[in-house]
């Protein structure tokens, strides 16, 4: 590339020339159907369907002869320049069955027993196919059949479960409940020596304002609640299952297809077992405009599932997942609603809800070193002591003074001990939101949410740092020691960033039509002006904190690399209500 101009990688008169598209049509289907054939005995049956038909396209058309948009990238050059198309084409389907039934009689007349049971039946089937194309021969061609070279791929998951629960609750004089539940649940991803899981729970609660003795004028009501429950987290469709794919392989007498190994599963895999103790209590004060419910809640979380390296002696590459140790957890969860102005011409409702989260890796089980991972560089570990997935970062050796201490060579030194940054996921959160209600009719809504307390791993700073054209390496005026030590290849301390931030997510103006309006053609509609992700307000050196590279992975396994920040997105819509 240019000298001087400063891109590592593509040029932007390059980039610019890219067409991403991607399209999503979403179906979402439900009924539902009550039958009561006796006064004590109620029946409820669900059933849905949530379907996702998606379509992405990458278009990259063929660039002039002697353009070198990736430098020495060779490989790219000689293909890509010549035009490229990908074309994706994802299929998701959520499928879920529920049946509830409900026995209520009275055992006195102060005490009521109710008996519920039921089933629930969930099957989430992905298939994808996908298709690319090299050398299009010609700008403006956009087919994959038109191109010189093609290739194809096909994914297909399909995951089941199916749950069946049990529970009884007594309520004494309406104000004291108490309640028990078993679960049992199997699920299509379980290792072959398992079957299913069982799940308990009890809790009690009760509505201490009822009772004769509380004189509060100020409290409408108060409820104390404790509860005591476990629940599971089932590992992926394919994470059981040893599998395996093809790959095509070059002979003495040609090519042909091979089979080789994908993954090497574990029959003995299992759900993460998780119990949990929430106490804590609602309220509502002064006449309804006023409520506060306060939850604390600690969990410990048994035979965690964490991804762990195969040994290259087994022929297997990459990680298999395994039941490992025990995970701590608490946190307290707060909400605030208040009504500061009721009036017909004008009313205003805020809510405040804040929460935080301190997790801990406890034990392995078993005598292991830290899992150490990482996509571009070692910055994440699993340690006995930390939060999950905590960053850790190597830094170059400093003196008394602050300075970089070099080798002969007039290299930085780097220091043997890694340093502790911080944990992946956000320890605090925090949202305000406002509404405006005017006339009964017109409302104006808006939601401030803020994230805090953890980090992100920068792989563009970093990826920058290490070409030596990120402007901290660039300004003439940086220190030569950070410049240094900023493009030491095994140096991460200074892309390791705090991630906290405020974002405006949500502003929107909506408005009732009048029922004379509608006429026959609807009961009620509904017209909505909003915007999302409208302002954020961060230290973060990147676009946004928010993004992950990975997605959501149960690994926690985070960075941000080049991933499309959140968009600025304007809606408007109708809703009709018949």
């Amino acid at each position: 590339y240019p000298a001087g101009l400063n891109y590592f990688t593509i040029l932007p008169a390059v980039a610019n020339t890219y067409d991403n598209q991607t399209r999503s049509d979403r179906f979402i289907i439900g009924t539902s159907a009550n039958y009561t054939p006796l006064s004590w005995f109620s029946n409820k049956f669900r059933v849905g369907l949530d379907m996702n038909i998606g379509r992405a396209e990458l278009y990259f058309p063929p660039q002039p002869a002697g353009l070198d948009p990736f430098s020495a990238r060779a490989s790219f050059d000689l293909v890509n320049t010549k035009g490229f198309i990908a074309q994706g084409r994802p299929l998701n389907q959520d499928f879920t069955i529920n049946y509830d039934a409900t026995v209520t009689r009275d055992v006195s007349s102060s005490l009521v027993s109710n008996s519920s049971f039921g089933v629930q039946f969930l099957s989430n089937t992905y298939h994808r196919t996908d298709a690319y194309g090299q050398d299009l021969g010609s700008f403006g061609i956009r087919s994959v059949s038109s191109a010189a070279v093609t290739t194809g791929g096909e994914q297909d998951t399909t995951q089941k479960s199916i749950g069946f629960y049990v529970q009884q609750q007594a309520a004494w004089r309406d104000r004291l409940f108490l309640t028990g539940a078993l679960r049992v649940d199997n699920n299509s991803a379980f290792g072959s020596q398992l079957n299913r899981v069982v799940y308990p729970k009890a809790s009690l609660s009760y509505v201490i304002s009822e009772e004769p003795f509380f004189h509060f004028p100020a409290v409408d009501q108060l409820r104390l609640r404790l509860a005591w429950g476990q629940a599971g987290n089932s590992p992926g469709p394919f994470d059981a299952i040893r599998s395996f794919t093809t790959s095509v392989v070059t002979g003495a007498t040609g090519t042909s297809s091979a089979l080789r190994y994908g993954s090497v599963g574990n029959p003995n895999l299992k759900p993460e077992r998780g119990s949990e103790v929430e106490l804590g209590f609602e309220s509502s004060l002064i006449d309804g405009r006023l409520g506060l419910d306060l939850t604390y809640y600690n969990k410990t979380t048994h035979d965690a599932l964490l991804p762990v390296a195969v040994p290259p002696s087994t022929g297997f590459a990459g990680t298999q997942l395994q039941n490992l140790g025990t995970i701590a957890n608490h946190g307290l969860e707060v909400v605030l609603n208040a009504t500061p102005l009721r009036r017909s011409a004008l009313t205003i409702q805020s809510m405040i809800t804040l929460s935080t989260n301190h997790n801990k890796l406890v034990s392995f089980g078993d005598n292991r070193a830290p899992i150490v991972f990482g996509d571009y560089a070692p910055v994440q570990r699993y340690q006995v002591g930390y939060p999950l997935a905590a960053y850790w970062t190597q830094r170059v050796q400093y003196d008394a003074n602050g300075n970089v201490v070099k080798n002969a060579a007039g290299q930085p030194i780097l220091d043997p001990n890694s340093v502790f940054m911080g944990p992946s996921v956000p320890t605090r959160e925090m949202s305000f939101s406002n509404d405006f209600v005017m006339f009964e009719k017109l409302r104006l809504h808006s939601l401030f949410d803020y994230k805090g307390g953890h980090y992100m791993f920068n792989v563009k700073d970093w990826r920058r740092d290490r070409a030596g054209v990120s402007w901290a390496t660039v300004n003439p005026q940086a220190n030569p020691d950070e410049v240094l030590a900023r493009q030491f290849p095994a140096e991460n301390w200074f892309d390791v960033q705090k991630a906290d931030f405020l974002k405006l997510r949500d502003l929107s103006l909506s408005y009732d039509l009048p029922a004379a309006f509608l006429g026959r053609v609807a009961d009620r509609a509904t017209v909505m002006l909003a915007g999302h992700n409208l302002r954020i307000w961060t230290k973060y050196g990147g676009a946004d904190p928010e993004l992950n590279f990975n997605g959501g992975t149960s690994t926690f396994n985070r960075n941000d690399s080049w991933t499309v920040p959140n968009p600025r997105r304007y809606t408007i819509s109708l809703a009709l209500g018949f």
